[in-house]
């Protein structure tokens, strides 16, 4: 039993051990994000982008902060957002 129970104690791993090209701030981030006690995790999932997006900063955005930059118009008329920096690219793991 204490076995099965062990990864719910524990701590998440560090995303930065998978991905070294991540900004120190985000193992931080995600930690808080996962916390075991509701109370310790943002309350709103605003609060969760603005701080990732904060990351490699210095500095966490507050969640009614503008995006940095403008969208950016396609051929088609459409807008799209801008594209996000390198290390925010989904992680998949290999193997």
């Amino acid at each position: 039993l204490a076995r099965r129970a062990a990864p719910l104690a524990a701590p998440p791993p560090r995303l930065t051990g998978l991905r070294p090209d991540l900004p120190a701030e985000v193992d931080t981030v995600l930690a808080r994000a996962l916390a075991k006690a509701p109370g310790d995790r943002f309350a709103r999932c605003t609060e969760l982008v603005a701080a990732l997006r904060g990351c490699g900063e210095g500095r966490s955005r507050p969640a009614e902060a503008a995006p940095e930059h403008p969208p950016t118009r396609v051929d088609s008329g459409a807008v799209r957002p801008p594209a996000p920096p390198p290390w925010a690219r989904p992680v998949f793991p290999s193997g």
